[in-house]
């Protein structure tokens, strides 16, 4: 009787470390998706900021500033 006991246990987790590993991957894959698709807002211009660049250019251009590269 043990011995069926220690079996069924043993049954029952191996069923469930499937499952959590299941759920995991699922999980990993949903994660990946919404990596892909989020927008870095480091590398997102605001109009402000393109109209700083701009006139930043533009001051430049006319010698008011200097290139600090």
């Amino acid at each position: 009787m043990e011995d069926y006991i220690k079996q069924a246990c043993n049954l029952d987790y191996m069923e469930n470390t499937k499952l959590i590993l299941d759920k995991l991957d699922s999980i990993k894959e949903e994660l990946d998706y919404i990596k892909s698709h989020v927008v870095d807002l480091d590398v997102v211009l605001t109009r402000d900021d393109l109209e700083a660049l701009k006139e930043a250019e533009e001051d430049f251009k006319r010698g008011k500033t200097k290139r600090l590269a």
